[in-house]
């Protein structure tokens, strides 16, 4: 895919995923896949509604993965070249309302216990509505467990939690 396709359904697959996280069990937050967005955080808050973000901000290059040689396929003679190296970083935003129009105070953190992912995960924006971080580099499957916690100013003070799981993929098998 050379093209913008893989953006495309990157984009989708997240939506996706972030729809699946934050539904069943764990109570149904959003009620359709429309709710999550992709798409600026601007115009998501102009709509006024409860929903969800996706912006994609950034495409780098990744710098351990992009220098791999050509694997063989299933030919023993024919050479492919790997997949394209690339690190897609997003920003996820919710927009909350408070029924009763209190102050909200937002508290994002990486929930490592559960997850299979040990590393550091650098969170941008932790105590405000707008998380990012970049996806880390990994040998093999990991999740990661990354919670939010939403505080009212009313009386009393209420606190909700959402969980989002993600599963990291090495880029050898994307």
């Amino acid at each position: 895919m050379g093209d913008f396709t893989v953006i495309k359904l990157v984009n989708a697959r997240l939506r996706q995923l972030l729809f699946d996280g934050m539904t069943g069990e764990a109570g149904q937050y959003f009620n359709e896949l429309d709710d999550i967005y992709v798409g600026s955080p601007r115009e998501t808050a102009e709509l006024q509604t409860k929903s969800l973000s996706v912006f994609l901000y950034q495409i780098t290059e990744d710098p351990y993965l992009k220098n791999r040689p050509p694997v063989r396929g299933n030919g023993a003679s024919r050479l492919s070249m790997p997949p394209m190296a690339l690190r897609f970083h997003y920003m996820i935003t919710p927009f909350l309302a408070d029924p009763d129009a209190n102050a909200l105070d937002y508290h994002w953190w990486h929930y490592a216990e559960p997850g299979s992912y040990s590393g550091t995960l650098e969170l941008q924006g932790q105590n405000t509505p707008e998380l990012s971080f970049v996806i880390p580099v990994v040998t093999e499957p990991r999740t990661l467990h990354v919670v939010l916690a939403v505080t009212d100013h009313g009386e009393p003070r209420l606190t909700s939690y959402r969980r989002v799981v993600f599963t990291v993929l090495p880029s050898s098998l994307h």
